[in-house]
């Protein structure tokens, strides 16, 4: 797996740990925040490919897809989020 893409993977699962998504930690995933275009690492993680990313600290990985989402519908003041983390489940 590219050195970037374990960079995003361990950012994710760190702040799966911590319990906590900043607004800070919204522009790593989403450098256009508040704009999701869709083509956003976070989005590629699917069925398909979810296994690249798991290993004994899945726990976290899945949380942390969980907090992004809760925290971006907060800052946006919306109910809209943009999926589940149930393909990494």
């Amino acid at each position: 797996m590219p050195e970037q893409i374990m960079r995003v993977v361990q950012k994710i699962k760190d702040i799966g740990k911590s319990g906590v998504c900043s607004e800070e930690d919204l522009r790593v995933f989403f450098p256009n925040y508040p704009v999701l275009e869709g083509s956003e690492f976070i989005f590629k993680i699917s069925w398909a490919n979810s296994k690249n990313y798991i290993d004994s600290e899945i726990e976290y990985f899945v949380k942390e897809l969980h907090l992004i989402e809760e925290k971006y519908k907060t800052k946006m003041n919306d109910d809209f989020g943009f999926g589940s983390p149930s393909p990494s489940f």
